[in-house]
């Protein structure tokens, strides 16, 4: 599965919403905010067809015509900030990561 594709953003979203039985829903903002912003990045990016924005109705595939476009305004001041705090965030949780099996407390290795 594509997951920067809307179609499974949107049942994600769908499935957390609903409480579908059997799947476990909590704390999904996170990823669906991180499906959003990369999917969003993807498409920008994504220079395959001049025409795809039109027949998907996409306007982030949409070709550049001017340095004033706001899809650049918000790869330079959303998405480069939203990277940074993203890589931040997950540096400090690694940082919790025991190295090694030695390095872990005997609760850590029950828990595996």
């Amino acid at each position: 599965m594509d997951v920067s594709r809307q179609e499974a953003i949107a049942a994600i979203k769908m499935h957390a919403e609903l409480g579908t039985e059997g799947f476990s829903f909590e704390d999904i903002e996170g990823a669906v905010k991180f499906m959003e912003t990369f999917g969003r990045w993807i498409s920008i990016h994504d220079v395959s067809s001049s025409k795809e924005y039109i027949l998907k109705r996409l306007p982030d595939k949409k070709p550049f015509y001017s340095s004033n476009d706001e899809r650049l305004d918000w790869l330079e001041n959303d998405f480069c900030p939203w990277l940074e705090n993203w890589k931040e965030d997950v540096e400090k949780e690694m940082k919790k990561v025991p190295k090694t099996n030695k390095d872990m407390t005997s609760e850590e290795k029950n828990n595996c």
